[in-house]
């Protein structure tokens, strides 16, 4: 038959394989539609005084789709008394505790009424049922005598306010930080200029209030922003000096008078000075001799002279000379040094005093630049005929503080201080011993857009100013004031802001002292930490400090890998979950610049890992594979290295914040689920009864302890942070 009639065969085959196929969807799709339909587990007890009948009903939710609360229905003596949330009975009272209504996985709930002594009979059994939108359950009780008088539940105190609105939507990575925070403001000023006349010449330096030539032709270079002047002949005044003084600048009477400038000669044979002048008949100049040939001592060198037509003799006289090589088309940063009171001069060459005399016979009242030409009789065959072409650029001018210098006063000790140009190249750094740090500017005389950093004694930059020109001379002031409160930061998700609220005052009255711009490094998608006196914040390149408005960058050694990465300071060292999918915690010991990690045996990390501290314990929410259900594991910190310090059973694995309070307890609020308290001595674990006026449902709500109060912020797309009471 088989064989004669095959297709008859095939399609019984067809047929029992669509039977088949159809028992195993009916069996998945009725499994599935099982996994989803939620499980309820209640239970009553009552029991009444002389005027009243108090009956609580607990509700669990076992498993299966979250579920809302339709309607409660007694039957008692007097007939059926049905609440329906948001509405209220006439002589009867209902409050919910543990919920608002909706109960997610995990979740227990307590209805408590409060009924008229008369609506029960002792002895009795009554029942009641509750409806939810997806599930009913039964519930039955008999009335008891209550051990003593309970009194009516009333709305606890406190247990849900609104604190403060953050001023932004905090999302999805929200994450919060609690601790001391330490803010060193420093600030840098300049206290004194004790400079008579300063140019970069910048511009045209030839014009009214700053130069005027006296001798002589000058020219200004636009382009390399200097002076220059050949000195091709000698004029018959000014003892033949060619010379350009500074105009409307008087010399005192008194001090040390410094007047500096940066000279290269191109060619020629003469003088590169300083001119300290009276007349036309007196003056001093204080230079640099160059010849044509470099290394003959005989044709260079440093000199100071007097020239006055009423001196005996020849007019010009030679104070003072050093022989020394000179060459040209070389800087040469020259300062020279005179005090009225003694006639005291002296001359400086990049760094070296190399020429000093006393003379009295001219009283300078003016200061310049100048150029000198060597007579032919006197120089070499090479440079017969030839003038002398000289490059000025930068001129200072100070009373009694030396133009190679800057100082700056109000230093702590043990604080550097350093001096940046506009290129950010360290012109010179220094550290306080005393208070005042005096920084070398010989190789600038003028520094344009220089910029003074403090660092404190841990090499932190704390303070930090740019100044259009920071000049030789100068006199700056370091004022710091440190300012250190408890502090609560709430990284916003979804934003780049770090928000720092100061608590001191008490949870209850916080006030947003800083709104920081993380950028990039944060944007809603890192953790935050406060401790060592700072914040800190971890992304997926490591970790990061706030310091002077600016984050950087700690170490790189740990850093987040994945959602649920979480950073904690204990004591000296850095606690990093790295995120999602990892079986170990790196450790980043500050003091020693060393990082390690920390096999988490037995455990994995989840997207809803939370951590807290207490002293040198940190508290990790894991996920225990053999045992497979959700723990928090504790772990001791000392010095970088980690150990085991206790395992405490939870219930719901989605943990959205934790929080250590006082007396040993720890807090952890649940995704769709209450807030519950694990005793970290006896492990005992238990709902704390607070009401919420929200059911917390967004990666972002998060859980911190301050001062006897929970704060809870709200990340589920509001602005909202409250403060709970953890006792109820």
């Amino acid at each position: 038959m088989g064989v004669e009639h095959p297709y008859l065969a095939i399609l019984a085959v067809i047929a029992f394989t669509a039977a088949v196929m159809s028992v195993m969807y009916f069996f998945i799709h009725t499994y599935t539609e099982m996994l989803k339909a939620p499980v309820l587990s209640t239970y009553a007890e009552a029991c009444y005084t002389d005027t009243s009948a108090y009956l609580n009903v607990t509700l669990k939710h076992e498993r299966g789709l979250p579920v809302v609360l339709q309607r409660v229905e007694v039957y008692s003596d007097r007939g059926k008394v049905a609440y329906s949330p948001g509405t209220s009975l006439g002589g009867i009272y209902v409050r919910l505790e543990g919920f608002d209504g909706r109960l997610g996985v995990g979740q227990v709930g307590v209805v408590k009424m409060v009924l008229p002594r008369d609506y029960f009979t002792t002895g009795r059994t009554y029942y009641g049922v509750v409806l939810f939108d997806a599930g009913n359950t039964v519930f039955t009780f008999q009335l008891v005598e209550c051990p003593r008088p309970a009194p009516a539940p009333t709305p606890p105190v406190a247990l849900w306010a609104r604190l403060v609105d953050i001023g932004t939507v905090a999302g999805d990575g929200t994450v919060t930080a609690l601790g001391l925070v330490r803010f060193a403001t420093v600030t840098v000023d300049l206290y004194s200029r004790n400079v008579l006349y300063y140019d970069t010449f910048d511009s045209y330096p030839f014009t009214e209030g700053r130069l005027v030539v006296r001798t002589c032709t000058w020219g200004y270079d636009s382009v390399g922003k200097f002076i220059y002047v050949n000195a091709a002949s000698r004029p018959p005044t000014y003892g033949g000096e060619c010379l350009a003084t500074v105009v409307g600048i008087g010399l005192p009477s008194s001090g040390r008078v410094y007047v500096a400038s940066t000279i290269r000669v191109i060619r020629g044979e003469g003088y590169a000075d300083v001119a300290l002048v009276q007349d036309p008949t007196a003056l001093y100049t204080l230079g640099a001799y160059f010849g044509p040939e470099p290394g003959r001592r005989k044709h260079q060198g440093y000199a100071i002279w007097v020239y006055s037509r009423t001196r005996t003799g020849t007019e010009w006289g030679r104070l003072a000379w050093y022989s020394n090589s000179t060459y040209y088309n070389t800087t040469y940063n020259i300062v020279s040094e005179y005090d009225p009171g003694t006639g005291y001069l002296a001359l400086w060459s990049n760094g070296e005093l190399v020429v000093s005399a006393t003379n009295t016979t001219v009283r300078p009242a003016q200061v310049g630049l100048g150029a000198y030409a060597a007579e032919n009789s006197n120089k070499h065959a090479a440079a017969v005929g030839e003038g002398v072409l000289v490059v000025f650029d930068n001129l200072v001018v100070t009373v009694d503080t030396p133009p190679w210098l800057v100082y700056v006063r109000g230093v702590p000790a043990g604080w550097r201080v350093v001096l940046k140009d506009s290129s950010g190249r360290v012109v010179d750094e220094a550290v306080s011993v005393n208070g005042t740090v005096a920084l070398d500017v010989w190789d600038y005389l003028i520094v344009p857009g220089g910029v003074i950093e403090v660092y404190d004694g841990l090499g932190t930059l704390v303070g930090s100013r740019a100044f259009d020109y920071v000049v030789g001379g100068d006199v700056y002031v370091v004022s710091v004031s440190v300012q250190e409160f408890t502090g609560l930061a709430v990284g916003v998700g979804g934003s780049d802001r770090v928000l720092l609220f100061n608590i001191t005052g008490g949870v209850e009255s916080p006030v947003l002292v800083y709104v920081v711009r993380a950028g990039t490094l944060f944007n809603g998608s890192a953790d935050v930490a406060v401790g060592l006196g700072r914040l800190h914040l971890l992304n997926s390149t490591g970790v990061y400090y706030l310091q002077a408005g600016s984050w950087v960058r700690v170490t790189g050694a740990c850093r987040a890998t994945g959602s649920g990465a979480r950073l904690e300071v204990v004591r000296d060292t850095l606690v990093v979950v790295p995120g999602v999918g990892n079986g170990s915690i790196c450790l980043y010991n500050t003091t020693s610049g060393t990082a390690s990690l920390y096999s988490l045996t037995g455990y994995t990390v989840t997207e809803y890992t939370s951590t807290a501290v207490a002293g040198d314990v940190v508290y990790v929410s894991l996920y225990d594979v053999a045992r497979d259900r959700p723990v928090v594991a504790a772990y001791r910190v000392t010095g970088g290295a980690v150990g085991p310090a206790g395992l405490y059973n939870v219930t719901g694995c989605r943990l959205v914040g934790l929080a250590y309070g006082s007396t040993g307890r720890l807090y952890y609020v649940l995704e769709y689920g209450g807030i519950y308290e694990v005793d970290t001595v006896t492990g005992e674990l238990r709902l704390v009864p607070a009401l919420l006026p929200f059911t917390p449902r967004g990666y972002g709500d998060r859980l911190e302890y301050c001062g006897g109060y929970l704060i809870l912020v709200r990340g589920d797309g509001t602005t909202e942070l409250y403060i709970l009471s953890p006792t109820g």
